[in-house]
């Protein structure tokens, strides 16, 4: 669940650049929408540490924070808002295999967790791809 929580944590960081920086005619929608997604990737965040840590794991969260900081880094160049939807799109779609990979074989307890965490990615893919046209 290590790479799971630094693909949230970088959607989180990633998301919250875009809605300090988006622009152009769509502003408010856009920024309200961004704004919506760096909480919710926050919560996505927060929940997979804290099963982390409930499962008796110890995460590293400075080198999980790290390891998404070079993620959502080398995307922080983006300046076109059609571009930052793209990279969420592509972000989810990475984030989906994820936790495919880690529900196998995990409790139902974390089955049930990520399996919700995959059912709002699919509800933020609709209006991500409701965006984009």
């Amino acid at each position: 669940m290590h790479s799971l929580a630094t693909l949230f944590r970088a959607a989180q960081l990633y998301t919250h650049f875009a809605h300090n920086t988006i622009k152009g005619p769509t502003f408010f929608a856009d920024h309200k929408f961004l704004g919506e997604l760096y909480s919710q990737y926050e919560g996505f965040y927060d929940d997979t540490v804290e099963r982390m840590i409930g499962l008796g794991e110890k995460p590293d969260i400075a080198k999980i924070t790290e390891q998404a900081c070079a993620l959502s880094c080398k995307a922080m160049g983006d300046k076109d808002a059609d571009m930052f939807f793209k990279r969420i799109a592509a972000t989810n779609k990475q984030i989906q295999a994820e936790i495919a990979k880690d529900v196998k074989g995990a409790s139902d307890g974390v089955q049930n967790l990520l399996q919700g965490m995959a059912d709002e990615l699919e509800k933020i893919n609709y209006r991500v791809g409701q965006r984009l046209g």
